[in-house]
């Protein structure tokens, strides 16, 4: 009986480490076109989560900072949030392509993301505007 038991809470730890989301790139996307990543973590993890984000043509994404107090921005080429360690940041991408971000405070090696944005055709986009190597 004692095995039993042990067996059992074997399984019951298999099954729920099998319970994960398989595909983290996927957006959290309220059927509304606004998809969403997660700056930082609560204990200070540097990371956007997911890294990489589809969304349709003309979609939002919204950062939203969960970064236990650990200062981050997000920069595009053609602005930044700004430096904060609480709250959101949206940007809108009306043009299909490939659109990489990263930190700034923490510095692209250490911290950095992409948007990929499909056409309205249902395309990933591709060659299209704003992505770039940062240093």
């Amino acid at each position: 009986m004692r095995h039993l038991h042990l067996i059992l809470a074997v399984a019951a730890v298999a099954a729920l480490a099998c319970s994960g989301d398989d595909n983290p790139s996927s957006p959290t996307d309220g059927g509304d076109g606004t998809s969403t990543v997660t700056v930082g973590t609560p204990t200070g993890g540097l990371v956007f989560s997911p890294t990489s984000i589809n969304v349709p043509l003309n979609g939002t994404v919204t950062w939203n900072w969960n970064s236990g107090g650990v200062v981050h921005d997000v920069t595009f080429p053609d602005g930044s949030s700004g430096s904060k360690s609480s709250g959101t940041f949206q940007k809108t991408f009306p043009t299909a392509g490939t659109f990489t971000y990263f930190c700034k405070v923490h510095g692209a090696a250490v911290m950095s993301g992409s948007v990929v944005v499909g056409s309205s055709t249902g395309g990933t986009g591709g060659g299209g505007g704003g992505g770039g190597a940062y240093p």
